[in-house]
């Protein structure tokens, strides 16, 4: 009898898998929505356009980007965590919506791990650490030295409080035993303007928004936030070179979907988008972008976002940065 149950059992649940793994191989029968939870011409912006334009051609279905910013991308995933879980509603998330929100806000409107289906990355790039050009002696040992023999004299910037590039910093401040005024712009633009104007003297930003400026002899990158030297830039040392092991970090974009996506679905998805990034033409313009394609299985893409909260909490906490 007991075999018989465990028989009508399996049945029934096959049965019930064999809708599911129907509608995976027929995604995408129609348009699918993209929400970019950033503005247009931001860079997960750029990154998704490249990205779904070659989904587009390789599916033969419309891949429409929506852009919803605002209040650093809870608006735009919120949407996503809220919609149907059918895979025509997906998102483009990076660390901020996708983790560390989660403990920067007391209040969230969605639940990052309960709420939302990680999918896959599409590539991610270091940051640099840079201070004005031309200054004697810029590199990083001679900056630590500077900063502890005076710990009240310098400023750094950051693209808003809690953002990467003011958690790395934060690590560096209690690293070199001194007090650099935090000073948060809007965005990355303004910062790299006081940058060069010596409003500030030093700040940790993605390779793509200071790249420009290094190349016009502007700023100067005297670290990497990766373990080990990056292949993009061979010559400027790590961090870890100066026993600084907490400063690695990336910045990352990543699809996603809402939760409750049947596993054949998000396997469906995975494989489409991991088919995309191996594009060559897909490749050449993500490192055009100083992106190196980073396709990762959902399981990976679920480890780094805890991994993310891991590292950061910590700093979060003894600085006691909140934004609300």
């Amino acid at each position: 009898m007991k075999k018989h149950l465990l028989l009508l059992s399996a049945l029934l649940s096959a049965a019930q898998l064999a809708p599911l793994s129907a509608h995976a191989q027929e995604w995408p029968a129609q348009a699918v929505r993209v929400v970019v939870p950033f503005t247009a011409g931001s860079t997960p912006d750029v990154l998704a356009r490249i990205v779904t334009e070659r989904l587009r051609a390789q599916l033969g279905q419309p891949f429409v980007i929506e852009n919803k910013g605002g209040a650093g991308g809870i608006i735009g995933t919120e949407l996503v965590a809220k919609s149907r879980p059918d895979g025509y509603t997906l998102g483009v998330g990076s660390v901020g919506p996708l983790a560390m929100n989660a403990v920067l806000f007391k209040k969230m409107p969605y639940d990052p791990k309960k709420d939302l289906t990680p999918i896959g990355l599409i590539g991610m790039q270091p940051s640099l650490l840079v201070v004005k050009a031309g200054e004697p002696n810029a590199t990083l040992a001679a900056w630590i030295e500077r900063l502890r023999r005076e710990p009240d004299r310098y400023s750094y910037g950051s693209i808003g409080n809690g953002s990467l590039s003011h958690l790395a910093m934060a690590v560096l401040n209690k690293h070199a035993g001194s007090r650099m005024a935090h000073v948060p712009y809007p965005g990355s633009s303004q910062l790299i303007t006081a940058l060069i104007a010596g409003d500030v003297q030093m700040a940790t930003l993605p390779a793509l928004v200071v790249m420009p400026q290094i190349k016009a002899g502007r700023l100067a990158a005297i670290a990497v936030t990766t373990e080990k030297r990056w292949p993009m830039f061979p010559e400027i040392p790590t961090f870890t070179e100066h026993g600084l092991n907490d400063i690695v970090s990336f910045a990352w974009f990543g699809f996603f979907g809402p939760a409750g996506m049947p596993d054949p679905l998000v396997r469906r998805i995975h494989q489409a988008l991991t088919e995309a990034i191996s594009d060559k033409s897909v490749q050449d313009a993500l490192r055009s972008k100083y992106f190196e394609p980073a396709p990762m299985t959902p399981a990976q893409f679920s480890a780094l976002l805890d991994s993310e909260v891991r590292q950061w909490t910590p700093v979060i906490v003894e600085n006691g940065i909140s934004l609300d």
